[in-house]
């Protein structure tokens, strides 16, 4: 419904109060674009335009859009231009890292915070030979298992991010591949992002492993480092005879010709013997950029538009007498909208088509390294987006240990985190529409648009977890989190506040000291603070100790958004409904206005008494004084004779 509060910004969070309680909050960082326009008063009286203008206040709509894919709406009624311009002039300036001066303990998830540690333990439970000495004396590292692969081990090449800035300084490639090998590889890859181990299987040896594109170019280059690098990774399996390597091309098959044109990069080509090239036809950041876009607008429209409650138009300007009352000074937020049901015009937006082409080439991969038993390299392009959200996917889906509290947070560090996803740039950039001037950071933008939209910016993180809910909706025993966590990841990656979703990759968080500063860890402050919410009460480890069982990857099988769906009235009553609420709400508002008005005047009464007291002597005669009984007491004679 409609309510009336105060609409608050600190340096990270905005937050919506009705009578000190807070309703809404989300932070800043969460917000990519919002717009104001100045509605047009001919439906107020006379003297309230006249008040508007003699303190030059406006009325204005605001609309913030959220990362998320939720939009909320605001009317702020009565207000100045200039703090409309610092309030969005503040949204679309960056904000600098937050630091912890008493960070709380969590245990036992605050040894999660070394997060090279708990990826040195994930390559060690997956059967990789990881030297002692690359593990802390005092740290908790379970005994090695008992089927150690001896075809997989850590390398140091990238030390101090020298072969690779958005890799990890550790490594897990074959055994045979040398240091030499790897660097050559480096120098045939995009952004130097050589094939790295994501996964494998401890009863077949088959494994997930990860790239960027090949720079073959118009010329079909070769690079013998680059093949054979491949080559030992399809030989890791412990039965390697007569089995191919899959090469899952994320990328839809236009897309790689156009890069091998135009940027010199491409696909593999036959020259890696023994191997096979899949497209999987995922579209990039920008088509889902344009997708979640057509989202917010499909949340923006699907329930009554803030337009509707203001009255815009009127033909008559003293015919609204009560019917539209402006409360003064406050704002009335109207709601948070997302998407819930298959009314929304959420075909339109294509979400769903990406979302299903992700589980496809992740089922895909599944199938390979389960029913196959063979080997998978996964890449797109640059190896930062898609490819992340497919390993980390197929890994939920193989790995039961993935699927607990513990299992997904170290999910999360190893393939986006430390392996490079570009949470700063998917993240950056916040787009101002308004028609004030605005002040964002360093410059002054006049009116029209302030600040854009990355170019770089994109929900695939967000996208990811939409697919996590597919699973977790569909085999809800297999997990021991629930939607509430993935809400709440989703809203802090982008917060700007956490340690682990600073950067675009681990260079750049030991550059800028995160590590050693006292900054949340994302996973600890989550367990501490919000862990009996997000805890499945359903989840059974029993229920499925292997690979989850038949994904649905239907259309209609599918939900749209992690947000619950929203319950909804037909249009009609809603709107009805909310202009009702507007109007008692406006009334009440307007009555508290009315009563405080009447405590100044009679304010203003007393002092005039004790003024005239002062000058003449005596108290003012009262009304009441000089016709006793009052006026109500004159009356009643002339009502008693007319009864």
């Amino acid at each position: 419904g409609v309510l009336v509060g105060r609409l608050l910004q600190t340096t990270y969070r905005l937050i919506f109060q009705v009578d000190s309680q807070t309703i809404f909050t989300t932070p800043v960082g969460c917000v990519s674009h919002a717009t104001t326009r100045v509605v047009r008063t001919s439906h107020l009286r006379r003297h309230e335009r006249a008040v508007n203008n003699h303190f030059h206040l406006e009325c204005y709509t605001l609309e913030i859009f959220l990362r998320t894919g939720t939009v909320s709406l605001f009317a702020i009624w009565r207000a100045n231009s200039s703090d409309i311009s610092d309030f969005l002039g503040m949204l679309a300036t960056p904000k600098p890292p937050i630091v912890l001066s008493n960070p709380t303990p969590a245990e036992p998830f605050m040894r999660m915070k070394n997060p090279r540690l708990r990826t040195l333990k994930e390559y060690l439970r997956m059967g990789v030979i990881v030297p002692s000495y690359l593990l802390p004396g005092d740290a908790e590292v379970p005994p090695p298992p008992a089927d150690l692969s001896k075809t997989w081990r850590i390398t140091e090449a990238n030390k101090d991010f020298s072969l690779c800035s958005t890799y990890p300084e550790l490594l897990a490639v074959p055994s045979l591949a040398t240091d030499a090998i790897l660097k050559q590889s480096a120098s045939f890859r995009a952004k130097a992002r050589i094939p790295v181990l994501s996964y494998r299987d401890k009863n077949t040896g088959a494994t997930i492993s990860r790239c960027s594109q090949p720079l073959v170019g118009m010329l079909n280059k070769r690079c013998k480092g680059d093949e054979l690098l491949l080559n030992y990774i399809q030989n890791s399996l412990m039965n390697s005879k007569n089995k191919a390597l899959y090469i899952m091309d994320l990328r839809p098959r236009g897309n790689a010709l156009a890069n091998q044109i135009a940027k010199g990069g491409g696909h593999e080509s036959s020259n890696y013997s023994n191997s096979k090239v899949l497209f999987c036809g995922i579209h990039n950041i920008h088509v889902v950029s344009e997708s979640m876009l057509k989202v917010q607008e499909a949340a923006r429209y699907h329930d009554v538009r803030i337009a509707s409650l203001l009255r815009e138009e009127s033909d008559d300007d003293d015919s609204v007498d009560g019917s539209s009352p402006r409360p003064g000074g406050l704002m009335a937020r109207v709601g948070s909208e997302s998407l819930g049901g298959r009314d929304s015009g959420i075909e339109e937006t294509k979400w769903l088509q990406h979302i299903r082409s992700i589980l496809v080439a992740c089922l895909e991969v599944v199938s390979i390294i389960s029913d196959h038993h063979s080997s998978v390299l996964v890449h797109c392009s640059d190896g930062w987006d898609r490819t992340p959200q497919i390993t980390s996917l197929a890994q939920l889906i193989l790995d039961p240990h993935t699927r607990t509290y513990e299992g997904f947070t170290s999910l999360i560090e190893k393939e986006w985190v430390s392996l490079g996803h570009r949470f700063s740039s998917r993240c950056s950039g916040v787009k101002i529409t308004s028609g004030l001037p605005v002040v964002a950071g360093r410059g002054v933008d006049g009116p029209g648009v302030c600040g854009e939209l990355s170019s770089a910016g994109s929900p695939t993180f967000i996208q990811w977890l939409v697919c996590v809910v597919q699973l977790l909706e569909q085999h809800p025993h297999a997990f021991e989190f629930n939607r509430q966590l993935l809400w709440l990841i989703a809203e802090q990656h982008c917060s700007g506040v956490h340690s682990s979703f600073i950067g675009n990759s681990d260079a750049d968080r030991y550059r800028l000291n995160i590590y050693h500063k006292k900054m949340p860890c994302p996973w600890a402050t989550l367990y501490a603070q919000h862990s009996p919410t997000f805890i499945n009460q359903s989840y059974s480890p029993s229920y499925c100790p292997g690979p989850l069982p038949e994904i649905n990857f239907s259309l209609r099988r599918l939900d749209p958004w992690i947000l619950p769906s929203v319950n909804r009235q037909t249009t009609l009553d809603r709107q009805r409904q909310l202009e009702l609420e507007l109007q008692r709400t406006c009334l009440e508002e307007r009555v508290r206005l009315q009563e405080e008005e009447m405590q100044k005047l009679q304010q203003k009464v007393r002092i005039l008494e004790n003024r005239y007291t002062e000058d003449v002597g005596h108290r003012p005669v009262e009304v009441t004084e000089a016709y006793p009984g009052g006026k109500a007491a004159r009356l009643q004679p002339i009502l008693a004779e007319r009864s």
